[in-house]
């Protein structure tokens, strides 16, 4: 029986999940085979986007740039890091740390600040609603002796 069930196990649960639901990255930030072909034209074109440039202040560059010149900004910092990393400049350490783990794409920050303490307000406030309906019907009951307490324990009355 138990082998029937890991038999079937791999048939009812899908183990590869499509790319759209193991990624909370939307369609427009996505590198798609056009904009990597729009991003190759770009770096080897004239307009070409030099790092020295942008890696200075790449934190409040990055979201301003399009998808090719993000794509070129990777590729070109990629090459940079094959080189010896003793070599490297200061601006081409950050600027690679911050295309690898900043916050962009899936890293983002999803709640705006200050979402925290609505959260918590929100649920103090709720709790404190859901304790005074309580108290509020029960002050309005009445105790009553049970006869279930007279008829179990006569001799307590």
């Amino acid at each position: 029986m138990l082998g029937s069930v890991r038999a079937a196990l791999p048939r009812m649960i899908p183990r590869t999940l499509p790319a759209s639901s193991r990624s909370i990255l939307t369609k427009s930030e996505r590198w798609t085979p056009a904009s990597i072909r729009d991003a190759q034209n770009l770096i080897q074109g004239p307009n070409a986007l030099e790092l020295p440039k942008v890696l200075p202040h790449i934190e409040a560059a990055w979201p301003k740039l399009s998808r090719e010149e993000q794509y070129s900004v990777y590729k070109q910092l990629e090459e940079v890091q094959r080189k010896n990393w003793k070599e490297l400049t200061r601006d081409e350490m950050r600027g690679a740390y911050y295309v690898a783990y900043g916050e962009h794409g899936p890293r983002k920050n999803l709640s705006p600040p200050g979402t925290g303490m609505k959260v918590f307000l929100g649920t103090v406030l709720g709790v404190s609603l859901g304790l005074a309906i309580f108290f509020s019907i029960r002050s309005i009951g009445t105790y009553t002796n049970s006869l279930t307490i007279q008829l179990v324990h006569p001799l307590r009355l």
